[in-house]
């Protein structure tokens, strides 16, 4: 298991890793309370495997809008720009705004895991907000 940093103390992309491997979650959970944000490319899971992974980190939250959920699995929210027959085939203006999922829940969301299959050649950053840093860089604590 190879890291790199992608910046300083925030975010880390892994090589030489495969998801269905449990032997692997220790570590993994691990550089996730160190780096927060992880990017491991190349998976090749089907949505079961991608869920089963998934539910090591927490109990998935169903998305509320749920019409573009997964047929197989309600815990797996599409994404999706593409259209079929003139109709969406998943949520297009998710990540439009700044946002953190699950916010406002009294327990919020532990991790949000991003499974992509199909990613355009320009466009389509997600992007993310170390709020460690923005607080600890505050001018003066809040009371």
């Amino acid at each position: 298991m190879e890291f790199n940093k992608l910046s300083e103390g925030f975010g880390a992309e892994i090589h030489g890793v495969d998801l269905r491997d449990e032997k692997i979650f220790e570590k993994l959970e691990k550089a996730f309370y160190e780096y927060q944000v992880l990017v491991l490319r190349g998976q090749k899971l089907t949505p079961t495997e991608f869920l089963q992974f998934a539910r090591r980190i927490g109990p998935p939250e169903p998305h509320v809008i749920d019409q573009f959920h997964h047929p197989e699995h309600a815990d797996i929210l599409i994404l999706s720009n593409v259209e079929k027959d003139g109709q969406p085939t998943g949520l297009a203006d998710a990540g439009t705004y700044f946002h953190t999922d699950y916010s406002y829940l009294d327990v919020p969301a532990r991790a949000t895991m991003l499974y992509s299959i199909q990613v355009p050649s320009k466009g389509g950053e997600t992007l993310f907000a170390n709020q460690y840093r923005a607080y600890d860089e505050l001018p003066q604590r809040p009371k």
